[in-house]
């Protein structure tokens, strides 16, 4: 029986320290001093603070395209047979079908690349709008060529937005819907975003090791630390499961004494393959996969890479 104590503490993050002792090897330093996380010593350091990533000796590679500006929102599903009907939409892209946002735009206003409608606990959907159209709904109140003002907080009419989000979900559904009220996000504000994901970032290594007077340190990425997902794919919370499961065997490797060299070539052969997952090249048998990464890729090789980085 293994006993694992997991400690989730709220603290700044500033620097990794090294206590030369024999008895002491890697700690992390965090805001404030007084932190007891401070004292505690760790073999191993998993970065999840999204895109922004602030464990040092990762670099980066950004993927930088076209400015592209995306809705969710978030309606409620009252469950009713009339909702039931309403068929989903897996996916519908300008290209493929120009009449569609063509009658959408003339009817409505509301201007759109694709959208994407699916049915759960409440009515998702998810678009990308043309900035030209958001502009000319007030959703957007002033053109700025920098991303990040043209969708702040004051530069968004929050009440258009939401004028642009209903517009879209009931023209989108041929109106069969019978009600569009939004459901609730944590803030208990109406669930409704809007966001850039023109930039996407992904880490050029999922792990690397630090040695410092004989003692070892483990440090990896998850999630949009390690991989950003191209958004409307809607592959981001599959990709950041198989991450942390694939990290999570990482450190079982680790703990179990495999060498560094070893391991990271392991973790690196599992990283080349998450950007290629899809639901037609994993397992399907979810209910069965483990830590173990044959469990969730068939035909894996954990020897056909490199690691890009060994110790720092």
């Amino acid at each position: 029986l293994t006993c694992v104590c997991v400690c989730v503490c709220v603290c700044v993050f500033n620097a990794f320290v090294c206590v030369c002792t024999s008895e002491v090897g890697w700690r992390v330093e965090v805001k404030p001093k007084s932190h007891p996380i401070n004292t505690l010593q760790c073999d191993v350091v998993i970065g999840a603070d999204g895109r922004r990533n602030t464990l040092p000796g990762f670099r980066r590679k950004e993927f930088r395209g076209k400015l592209a500006i995306a809705i969710t929102a978030n309606f409620m599903n009252r469950n009713t047979t009339a909702e039931a009907k309403v068929e989903e939409i897996s996916g519908v892209a300008f290209i493929f079908n120009q009449r569609f946002f063509q009658e959408l735009r003339d009817a409505t206003g509301v201007d759109l690349e694709n959208i994407v409608y699916y049915k759960d606990d409440t009515h998702y959907f998810v678009m990308t709008a043309k900035k030209q159209s958001l502009l000319e709904k007030g959703v957007i109140l002033r053109d700025n060529a920098d991303t990040e003002t043209l969708l702040s907080r004051g530069n968004v009419d929050q009440n258009a937005l939401l004028a642009y989000a209903r517009e879209a979900a009931d023209f989108s559904t041929n109106h069969q819907l019978p009600s569009l009220d939004f459901a609730m996000n944590h803030y208990g504000q109406p669930d409704v975003a809007l966001f850039d994901f023109t930039c996407m970032y992904a880490s050029e290594n999922a792990a690397l090791v630090r040695q410092r007077h004989g003692h070892h340190l483990l440090v990896t990425l998850v999630g949009d630390s390690l991989l950003e997902p191209f958004w409307p794919m809607g592959t981001g919370i599959a990709r950041g499961f198989l991450a942390a499961l694939d990290s999570a065997w990482m450190v079982r490797s680790w703990a179990q004494g495999l060498a560094p060299l070893d391991l990271l070539a392991e973790r690196e052969s599992l990283y080349r393959l998450l950007p290629q997952t899809t639901p037609e090249n994993v397992n399907k048998n979810f209910g069965q996969y483990t830590v173990d990464p044959a469990t969730r890729y068939p035909n894996i090789n954990l020897n056909s890479s490199a690691p890009h980085r060994w110790a720092i």
